[in-house]
């Protein structure tokens, strides 16, 4: 369901607090069938994980790290940049003080350990009417598809001492490749079975681009992942690489009655399925003092990326800084210092990126056809 059309009075609707992360949020779900209301607050929303019932959404609000421009931020960016790692989609929404009342009674009777403590601190910034939290009477913060803190990434999901979160990190093969001179297809055999690796050394990139422009303090140790799965198909255009989601690949392909696999199976079509990166904790952002990537200069190291992301970043850092400070403002509630900081970490990017393409050390061979010889690397254009 859209993240727009889910409605907070449909009787259909419930609301849980946020057991499973260190910021508080509401947990919103589609209330099953023949379940009462009070029954499921009382069985499920005791629950910190696997509550039985569709998720839809998470509202988070700015409290504790969490900031509501920060994550309304992360989709405007991704989109701009067109990255190729996930991103789930946000949207600004507001809340009756009401509805969130009955979250709140829930949370001092579920809540434990520092999510407790969080939520004490939410709950007493409502009370207090702070214009973080509150407008025009109504409660307002971010809508993400995403249950957040729960589908950690496999691999690159490690968190070293607050001195430097980023090391272990750092220290991951996956980075190693990342920065290392040359072409990905010589460091990794290619092939479907080890697409999953390179889409890795891909996916990093990208994340170490944005959470630079975006001062992600809180990235390591909130990496998180979605299956999916690939597959090669003849065309007569060639071979072409399709992907589906895990979930998904047991319903039926739109229009059809088979399913993903029924038809890869009756086919003898041979498929992968690995983990791929989500950047779906994106609350902790705009901390421009505790900016882990930028001070660990993870983007001046990179050196693989994709031509489509080299250009995106490049033409949106040219962009006029007025009509980007403007458009930061008004699409993501930052301040004007947050949005200028933005601009400048912008233009940072750019600058490095080119400065490492005009030199010669980043290669645009970040793409799975590329990687699979399929397409060969795009001339170098560094403009």
């Amino acid at each position: 369901m859209p993240l727009c059309k889910i409605k907070f009075d449909d009787p259909n609707v419930i609301f849980c607090p946020a057991l499973h992360s260190t910021n508080p949020g509401t947990d919103i779900y589609e209330l099953p069938t023949g379940v009462s209301r009070a029954s499921f607050e009382q069985k499920e929303c005791a629950k910190e994980t696997k509550r039985n019932a569709n998720f839809l959404a998470k509202f988070k609000q700015s409290t504790s790290c969490s900031y509501t421009p920060a994550i309304l931020a992360y989709g405007k960016v991704a989109d701009a940049l067109k990255i190729h790692v996930d991103v789930p989609a946000v949207v600004y929404r507001t809340m009756e003080q009401a509805t969130h009342k009955g979250v709140e009674k829930m949370a001092g009777v579920y809540a434990h350990g520092l999510i407790e403590q969080t939520w004490a601190g939410l709950v007493s910034k409502i009370a207090a009417s702070s214009p973080k939290v509150i407008k025009d009477g109504l409660l307002y913060g971010a809508m993400v598809d995403h249950k957040g803190g729960i589908d950690h990434h496999p691999t690159l999901n490690q968190r070293g001492p607050d001195s430097n979160p980023a090391a272990p990190f750092l220290a991951s093969s996956t980075w190693a490749m990342a920065t290392k001179g040359s072409e990905i297809r010589s460091q990794i055999p290619p092939s479907l079975k080890t697409l999953g690796q390179m889409m890795a050394v891909r996916d990093v990139g990208e994340m170490a681009i944005i959470d630079h422009i975006l001062a992600q303090q809180d990235r390591f140790g909130n990496v998180a992942k979605k299956e999916k799965m690939f597959w090669l198909e003849q065309t007569a255009a060639g071979q072409k690489l399709h992907s589906v989601k895990a979930t998904k690949a047991n319903k039926p392909i739109d229009g059809t009655n088979q399913t993903t696999m029924q038809y890869l199976n009756a086919n003898h079509i041979p498929y992968v399925q690995f983990p791929v990166m989500v950047l779906a904790d994106n609350d902790c952002g705009l901390r421009q003092n505790s900016n882990v990537v930028q001070k660990n200069n993870m983007v001046q190291h990179l050196r693989h990326i994709s031509s489509s992301v080299y250009k995106h970043v490049q033409s949106f850092a040219k962009t006029n800084p007025g009509d980007l400070l403007e458009y930061f403002q008004n699409q993501t509630l930052m301040t004007s210092d947050e949005a200028k900081g933005v601009i400048a970490r912008l233009q940072e990017v750019a600058s490095i990126l080119k400065k490492n393409c005009d030199n010669g050390t980043l290669l645009f061979d970040s793409e799975p056809e590329i990687f699979l010889g399929m397409e060969p690397i795009p001339p170098k254009n560094c403009e």
